[in-house]
């Protein structure tokens, strides 16, 4: 039949455009040939038919090609769009030598056909790389993908103001909504906003550093966009909580050519928009709490209500601290909490329950002095990242989990970045996911790309993770893959 073998993607016959890549096998010289084609519903703009080089409808033959008529590749297009004669044809054929990605392995002048002597289907093949495009924008010019400024612009838009929602074409979200902040958008949340289902940051959200702020959600996904709750050179001197609720049975969210990223969530990776890569960005930083870790300076035994350390800290007042086991038992590492702190001694609010040694030993002659001392380390921070408690928290185990990760997009990596300081880790981790493709610990790195020292500048490719607490985990505290 010298008609062509029409193609079509069932439930999706009206798509334009359509990619696709071809290994056709035993075009043998004189032999055999092959004309496909597809019906299309829009005008295209741009083809690639073999050589994975794009043009446009200009090059088209002037009529249906056939074996005698055509050489391997070429095509024929019908711009009578939306009628059964709207198509674009093209043919393999053994006819064609020199063309980009076809071969024949073996080369004789007279007729080959499969089944000679030593002549097999793959002795003769076409292969190339089938593309309709149908743009976007008039000549196939690309769009500039939306840019998030690196600092707050003069139209940055504010969560307490419905006419800044309305003017993205958005409504003021409620309770339980998910909630899109667009790229482009550098929106300011400067009020406490209701309980949220999902939370999705493709521009910017910064928590505006005016009072104590919360958010409660399932997961945020920061795509190509960036969290800001404070900075490196300005950390938020207020309160922030990043509340993530969820069990077992919350649905999570899967990713595409991404590590996954779960639920119970904060997740960030990179993107790209026209081919560009946007990388995407947490920078969450707490006030700092200067020295974090303490060795006891003496024996705090059971039931005392004081403990005195090496050095004086500024810790504060109902701050959480843990004291480690100095015995063979691991599970007397306890917490407690301040009631005040005078210089190097701290006041407890409650009893402590174990005995915490601080002494040493030396070798005759004092060559050498052996110490045990218990170490004692703050907890708290101003900025935390919760997972919400639930009634079966202890026998799931499911608490909350961050990742900085990136996206693999046909080889190229479009990475998030992470930056935390003095920030507060609080029921993280999620126990039974340890594999490295989907380590649910508390804060993990996963192929986020190279790193460098920038100083905290804004928007840099800078991941690090400084002074933070890790109050109570159910897997791994840190990981890097």
């Amino acid at each position: 039949d010298p008609g062509p073998n029409q193609l079509a993607f069932q439930s999706v016959e009206h798509v334009t455009n359509i990619s696709y890549q071809f290994d056709v096998y035993g075009l043998h010289k004189g032999e055999n040939y092959l004309l496909m084609g597809h019906d299309l519903y829009q005008d295209p703009d741009r083809f690639t038919i073999l050589n994975n080089r794009e043009t446009n409808s200009s090059s088209s033959l002037a009529a249906m090609p056939t074996y005698d008529t055509a050489q391997n590749g070429d095509w024929f297009f019908s711009n009578n769009t939306g009628t059964p004669f709207s198509k674009i044809v093209y043919l393999l054929s053994s006819k064609g030598s020199g063309l980009q990605n076809w071969w024949r392995k073996r080369q004789a002048e007279e007729t080959e056909r499969t089944g000679d002597d030593g002549n097999w289907p793959e002795n003769g093949v076409a292969t190339g790389y089938f593309k309709v495009i149908r743009c976007e924008s008039e000549g196939c010019i690309p769009i500039p993908p939306p840019t998030v400024p690196t600092m707050r612009p003069e139209n940055a838009l504010r969560w307490s103001n419905d006419s800044h929602w309305e003017s993205i074409g958005m409504l003021p979200p409620s309770t339980n909504e998910v909630v899109q902040i667009p790229g482009g958008v550098w929106m300011i949340l400067d009020v406490d906003p209701p309980k949220l289902k999902r939370l999705f940051i493709y521009g910017a959200l910064e928590v505006e550093d005016t009072a104590d702020r919360s958010i409660e959600t399932e997961l945020v996904l920061i795509q190509g966009g960036s969290f800001i709750v404070g900075r490196e050179d300005a950390p938020f001197t207020h309160k922030f909580d990043l509340i993530l609720h969820g069990n077992h049975l919350t649905e999570d969210q899967p990713m595409y050519d991404a590590p996954n990223c779960g639920a119970k969530a904060l997740c960030v990776y990179g993107t790209s928009a026209r081919d560009s890569p946007i990388p995407g960005f947490i920078d969450m930083h707490g006030v700092d709490v200067g020295k974090s870790w303490v060795k006891l300076g003496k024996t705090a035994n059971a039931g005392d209500t004081t403990i005195e350390l090496t050095e004086t800290v500024n810790w504060e007042a109902n701050s959480e601290i843990v004291l480690s086991a100095t015995s063979w038992e691991y599970k007397e590492t306890e917490k407690a909490v301040i009631a005040s702190v005078s210089g190097n001694i701290i006041t407890l609010t409650q009893p402590l329950q174990f005995k915490h040694l601080s002494s040493s030993s030396s070798l005759t002659g004092g060559s050498f002095t052996f110490y045990q001392q218990a170490e004692v380390g703050l907890l708290t921070r101003s900025v935390r990242i919760i997972g919400k408690d639930y009634a079966e928290q202890e026998e799931e185990q499911f608490g909350a989990r961050v990742l900085v990760a990136a996206f693999d997009k046909f080889g190229t990596i479009l990475p998030g970045y992470g930056r935390f300081s003095n920030v507060e880790f609080v029921r993280g981790g999620q126990e039974g996911w340890s594999d490295n493709y989907d380590p649910r610990y508390t804060l993990a790195f996963m192929n986020s790309g190279d790193h460098e020292d920038a100083d905290g500048a804004p928007a840099a490719k800078e991941s690090y993770v400084r002074n933070c607490g890790f109050n109570y985990n159910y897997n791994s505290a840190i990981g890097i893959f």
